[in-house]
């Protein structure tokens, strides 16, 4: 059984015009471009290898229109057709993978570090790296409890401010990293309790260093928390190391969580 996601997250399911054929691109958009991506994306999120129809469907497009995107897509190597079914292609996506810039892969040792915390807490755990101007979840590894977070996913972004990792690159990051994300960044409300005012944020980032960890209470999503610390590699942290959990197990469980937590990113640290 799952409960809701912190950083892949249980919330009215928010999908782009992509999803939604009948929204017209913004101008300087390409339709047939953005129509490709929505199939892309909503064969990625089936359950199972949907067929034709199932996507025409779903994203109110013309059956014909529909088989002409997916031909051209198992064309371009991006889809691979089994009988009447679409999945992604597995050579496609190590490909992509393969070409990733190196900011946007977890290091072994952060991989280790990651299955160590989650085996000594049964929690839900990820890495994340600080990649451009964002904060992108790298790796996934899911925990043991009944309850737990799920949803959590590779590639997930967005809301620096609000997510435990997000505060904890920009905590431990260079200072000019934090000062153009605060110069440049609106702070959403995602939950009432997000921080959305700069000198309180500016607060809870300084507290943060001072304590060594980073905190999410219930501000990228009501009902669950994360804590997440810095895997450094240098003077600067560029990838942060996270658990999320439901509430209550995070008012009970918070100090052997952050202890844990803490001993896996200085080991990590002195075995790099």
């Amino acid at each position: 059984m799952s409960t809701s996601t912190p950083e892949g997250k249980k919330v009215p399911e928010e999908r782009s015009s992509l999803h939604n054929a009948e929204v017209k691109p913004r101008k300087g958009l390409v339709q047939s471009v953005s129509r490709a991506l929505a199939v892309l994306d909503t064969v990625a999120e089936a359950g199972a290898p949907p067929r034709a129809q199932e996507i025409a469907t779903r994203l109110g497009l013309n059956l014909t229109t529909v088989v002409h995107l997916l031909n051209t897509l198992v064309e371009g190597g991006y889809l691979t057709k089994r009988g009447r079914t679409y999945s992604w292609s597995r050579t496609k996506i190590l490909d992509l993978h393969g070409r990733l810039a190196p900011d946007a892969k977890p290091s072994p040792a952060a991989l280790a570090a990651l299955q160590r915390a989650v085996q000594a807490t049964g929690e839900s755990g990820y890495v994340s790296n600080w990649t451009g101007d964002d904060v992108v979840i790298a790796a996934v590894a899911e925990g043991d409890h009944a309850v737990r977070v799920a949803g959590l996913r590779v590639g997930l972004s967005g809301d620096v401010h609000a997510r435990a990792s997000g505060k904890c690159l920009l905590a431990f990051g260079p200072p000019a990293r934090a000062a153009n994300y605060l110069d440049t960044t609106s702070l959403i409300g995602r939950t009432p309790a997000t921080i959305v005012e700069r000198d309180a944020l500016e607060k809870e980032l300084a507290e943060t260093r001072r304590r060594g960890y980073s905190i999410d209470r219930e501000e990228y999503l009501q009902g669950v928390c994360g804590i997440a610390v810095p895997l450094r590699e240098g003077q600067w942290a560029n990838s942060a190391l996270a658990l999320t959990m439901p509430v209550d197990r995070f008012h009970t469980n918070r100090t052997h969580l952050i202890d844990v937590l803490q001993e896996v990113a200085d080991t990590a640290h002195e075995t790099h």
